[in-house]
């Protein structure tokens, strides 16, 4: 999900992590507020700027 720590993304972040779901939270980078994500072990923040969005494939563990 991108958008992860904004006002309504990390209200949907925390919402689906809660419901079990697993989420990849992507998040700007590490000076990025991520601060609105839960600590919940469904939800993995990635840390990736949109400039170098085809890298995602790599971050993402399957």
């Amino acid at each position: 999900m991108t958008g992860a720590n904004g006002f309504i993304g990390s209200s949907l972040t925390n919402y689906l992590g809660k419901k079990g779901l697993t989420i990849f939270a992507v998040v700007r980078n590490k000076y990025s507020n991520a601060d609105t994500i839960l600590n919940h072990e469904n939800i993995n923040i990635i840390y990736c700027d949109f400039n170098h969005a085809e890298q995602l494939e790599y971050l993402i563990a399957d």
